[in-house]
């Protein structure tokens, strides 16, 4: 029998302080163990799985060598033959999916590719043994430019699987693109590619890959289409065509964490997406065609004032569980839209009628008032296939649940090389959407601050105000920042969410997080509630306790504290998988580095700190003190504009060449009384000290006092 290890992820993190009557304070702590599964507990042992792991293993160190110029650990070689076994062996427990957690840089890239190149090496000059080999795999990744890269290097090494039709050993599945786009369809909208909307799309390349998809051994595709294809399509992906016959794919590899949970936003306009689709059906028969859309469009409208009811009906509340339990669309409405819209818009019409039978969460913010279906929570694993999920950050992320195992890697490292400097100013959306000028500094810091490649990131939105483009415009003339491209090709600056996979930053040896990657507080209850919370034993509980549950749910602003315990955990798990990424986009995810890299965080939460601490056993932690802060925050206030004003001068301005100090006191209308008071201002001192400037007479300058650096004097 399987025995796991107890692994010790986090131990004792405070979330939460109590006063009490005495004045003291208690302290609230979560700890987090999970089941870590060494390789023997996992996998049932097989001479010839074990042989071909070792092929495996030797083609990674090899290929690892070349690509990095750098030696292998033996950490990295154990890694390379434990999950070469893991991947094709007999598991002990079929039933559940396993997450690899290793380390960006360990090698999972170069290891997955390891895989396909000795799998198809292995394979006969007439591939008499491939039936015996399970080559028929499904690859999972972020970015649809890695696959093809796969795809790619597989074509140089071995050339095609199917000569004669040229058909690769790696098919690429991917989305609509306007460049190849034979209907001239500019920009993508739910439904153009559809026999409805396009009468090519039969002799499309969008409708073909799902065939085509069938005469390659090894599928590939981004986690969005693979989400889509697990719940709606999969049977389309269990099987592959080769020149003996149809073969099974067994094998799922997925690179960075997939789609895991699944809550879909209702209101008014989705129901204006469905009802622009209806507008747009194609009238064949002018008579049935005319009144299906008259008809469909009522339904649609009558949903319409049912929302406006529920609304209206929770309006005094900031958000609020409802439970529900009626079947909104009658047969002959799902048949009528089925009918024109086969597969399309299965989620929408699901989440409408999810809310109305089950129940969701009503959302009702300063700005828009909006529902959320929650679907009932999917088992991840699929049968008769082997799932494996390479995410780095798995053992501390809260929504693998029970149903994910977790692979025992090695890969302990001590990062004394790692500092963390905290700067306390809050850079919330809502701080910096309220005070604009927050980016400004920040730019002009990193302007001054950098002198070395540096990663920048932040938000792509706060509220109204486009925070990246208003960075981008900041930093784009500085060569130290690391930029990114848009969809369009031009350069920005990285913002949360955009980020996954991309390793353009990675000799970057500073980084800078301005904000943090909070959800907002509805979709954070969402996504505990896809996880954790069954809607149908939530209509079984009495009124008191539904009472007590909505307390669970509330959000305080002032604490930023929900009224469940649990669901602020899940918060700060959430968020320290969301940074534990973004500093491994860094120089740290040389595994074999020890170089100095500084993280620069804003807004430091003391819960969050204790964290990263213990995620990177070793590191160090400063304070990163910016003066201009305390300068806005004077403005602000309506206080003392003269000493931002002198300071602004000093610091940036002024070239240290000696300045008559009445002079200087006239430009900024600076009386001598209230020269003396500025002074003493703690800005003005700490910064005359770090310059060491002065204001004295200088030899052969008469009476007159003069501003100078005392080295210069």
């Amino acid at each position: 029998m399987e025995q796991p290890t107890q692994k010790q992820i986090y131990q004792h993190i405070p979330y939460a302080k109590k006063k009490e009557i005495n004045g003291q304070y208690s302290e609230f702590v979560f700890s987090l163990d999970i089941n870590s599964y060494k390789i023997d507990d996992l996998v049932v042992d097989n001479e010839e799985v074990n042989r071909l792991a070792t092929d495996i293993s030797n083609h990674f160190i090899a290929t690892f060598q070349q690509s990095y110029e750098k030696d292998v650990s033996e950490k990295q070689k154990q890694f390379s033959y434990d999950c070469a076994r893991l991947i094709f062996s007999e598991l002990k427990q079929p039933d559940k999916t396993t997450v690899i957690p290793a380390k960006a840089g360990f090698g999972k890239s170069t290891l997955i590719l390891s895989i396909l190149e000795t799998v198809i090496n292995s394979l006969g000059a007439f591939r008499e043994n491939e039936s015996a080999v399970d080559l028929g795999m499904i690859i999972v990744s972020d970015r649809i430019e890695d696959l093809k890269k796969t795809q790619s290097k597989i074509r140089e090494r071995f050339g095609y699987y199917d000569t004669f039709n040229q058909e690769d050993w790696v098919y690429v599945m991917e989305g609509w693109n306007k460049e190849k786009c034979e209907n001239g369809v500019v920009e993508y909208y739910s439904g153009c590619c559809t026999t409805s909307n396009c009468s090519l799309y039969k002799d499309c390349w969008v409708y073909k890959q799902r065939f085509e998809q069938n005469d390659s051994p090894i599928v590939a595709m981004t986690n969005e289409r693979f989400s889509y294809y697990r719940t709606e399509k999969m049977d389309t992906l269990n099987s592959y065509n080769t020149f003996h016959g149809t073969l099974p794919r067994k094998i799922i590899i997925i690179d960075e964490k997939p789609v895991l949970e699944k809550h879909v936003t209702v209101d008014e306009t989705i129901l204006l997406i469905l009802s622009e689709a209806i507008n747009n059906i194609n009238v064949r028969d002018p008579i049935e065609d005319s009144n299906n859309k008259m008809y469909l469009k009522n339904v649609l409208h009558e949903i319409h004032g049912r929302l406006l009811e529920l609304q209206k009906k929770h309006a005094i509340h900031r958000s609020r569980i409802i439970l529900n339990d009626e079947d909104i669309f009658d047969e002959k409405f799902l048949q009528t839209f089925s009918r024109y819209f086969k597969y399309q818009f299965t989620e929408e019409i699901t989440a409408i009628q999810l809310l109305f039978k089950s129940g969701g969460l009503f959302c009702h913010t300063s700005k828009r008032t909006f529902f959320k279906a929650i679907f009932p929570k999917e088992k991840f694993q699929i049968e008769n296939f082997r799932t494996y999920i390479f995410d780095a950050t798995g053992e501390g992320d809260p929504s693998y649940t029970d149903e994910f195992i977790h692979f025992n890697i090695d890969d302990y490292k001590e990062y004394s090389n790692l500092t963390f400097y905290i700067n306390l100013e809050n850079m919330s959306r809502n701080s910096i959407e309220s005070s604009r000028n927050k980016l400004d500094i920040a730019a002009r810091w990193i302007n001054n601050k950098f002198q070395e490649a540096t990663y920048v990131v932040s938000y792509k939105t706060c509220g109204k105000m486009n925070a990246s483009q208003r960075l981008t415009k900041l930093l784009k003339s500085n060569k130290h920042v690391v930029l990114d491209k848009d969809k369009n090709g031009k350069n920005v600056v990285p913002y949360f969410g955009n980020t996954k996979g991309k390793n353009l930053f990675q000799n970057c040896r500073n980084m800078v997080q301005i904000g943090w990657p909070r959800l907002p507080s509805d979709e954070t209850v969402a996504a505990y509630m896809y996880t954790f919370v069954n809607m149908e034993k939530l209509k079984q509980l009495s009124e008191s306790e539904m009472d007590q549950v909505q307390g669970y749910i509330k959000f305080n602003p002032t604490s930023s504290k929900f009224g469940l315990d649990n669901i602020n955990i899940f918060e700060l798990k959430r968020m320290m998988v969301d940074l534990e990424q973004e500093v491994f986009r860094t120089k740290v995810r040389d595994f074999s580095s020890n170089e100095p890299v500084n993280i620069y965080l804003f807004g430091g939460d003391y819960r969050i700190k204790e964290m990263i601490a213990q995620r990177f056993k070793g590191c160090k932690f400063r304070v990163e003190e910016i003066p201009e802060f305390a300068l806005e925050k004077n403005k602000q206030n309506g206080e003392d504009k003269k000493e931002k004003k002198l300071y602004n001068f000093i610091n940036e301005n002024w070239d240290g060449q000696p300045i008559l100090l009445k002079q200087l006191r006239d430009d900024f209308k600076i009386t001598e009384t209230y020269w003396s008071k500025l002074m003493k201002k703690k800005l003005i001192k700490n910064l005359f000290e770090a310059r060491g400037i002065k204001a004295s007479k200088l030899k052969g300058k008469g009476k007159d006092k003069y501003l100078h650096r005392i080295i210069d004097s």
